[in-house]
């Protein structure tokens, strides 16, 4: 009788948490599906000091690869070793070599820039797929996930930016698809409620290495550009997010 109620407390547990994960994945699409349809217009309301506002998100995204990637990477790499380096290494790679053949080919004619940007866009919407996917374990809708999903936030308002001047009318439509994304990655959350820790790391430590690429190559601004103390105080305001969803969570 006793082990009866006790698997029943377990399953229990077990199911407050997976919609505790379903609700905060389900929080993270929504925002960032408004971020895909609305970046124009976010970006002209929130970098309208185009410095400012690129040392503030700079700052932040710096701390979420410190506070929260590589702390979740440590997890990682006791199922899978030291190789979960050269997995990180792999993500880090791809998104070189894929910003390298874009940049080869700025000057190439339109038919060979539009397979450029299917390129492109296939592998940003792996991107968003993996950030819903892999999204961190937190309380529903509680302060703990708010830090993750602030500085995702900005990281993916400046990548579409970022696109949106590289290929103008072409990401007109690319949206769309990165929003279908988005919807599929949602679905196979809700679905998937056991999932194999092994490949769950795997694709956790590819992100990271996206994540970081992403995060140095196109997000920190230039010392010549950047204004050091909205830098900093995009940093410590993470810092003190992270710490007081930590102290709530």
């Amino acid at each position: 009788m006793i082990l009866v109620i006790a698997s029943v407390v377990e399953n229990s547990a077990d199911l407050s948490e997976n919609s505790a994960v379903i609700g905060f994945s389900t929080i993270a699409a929504i925002a960032i599906t408004a971020i895909h349809l609305w970046s124009k217009q976010l970006h002209c309301l929130l970098y309208q000091e185009e410095y400012i506002a690129a040392s503030f998100s700079g700052g932040m995204a710096i701390s979420y690869v410190f506070l929260n990637l590589l702390p979740e990477l440590e997890t990682a790499e006791k199922f899978l070793g030291y190789s979960i380096h050269f997995i990180i290494l792999l993500g880090f790679i791809i998104f070189y070599s894929l910003e390298s053949l874009v940049w080869k080919t700025s000057n190439a004619p339109s038919s060979q820039r539009s397979f450029i940007f299917g390129i492109e866009l296939f592998f940003y919407c792996l991107y968003n797929f993996l950030l819903i996917y892999t999204i961190p374990k937190v309380n529903g809708l509680s302060i703990t996930g708010f830090p993750y999903l602030m500085a995702i936030g900005f990281h993916l308002l400046h990548n579409n930016h970022i696109l949106d001047k590289k290929y103008g009318k072409l990401f007109v439509w690319g949206r769309y698809c990165l929003i279908g994304t988005i919807v599929l990655s949602l679905s196979l959350d809700v679905v998937t409620q056991q999932r194999d820790i092994l490949v769950s790391d795997f694709l956790v430590a590819f992100l990271a290495g996206s994540i970081m690429f992403n995060i140095f190559y196109d997000e920190l601004p230039s010392p010549r550009k950047s204004r050091l103390r909205w830098f900093i105080g995009g940093a410590i305001v993470y810092a003190v997010l992270k710490t007081s969803s930590l102290a709530f969570g």
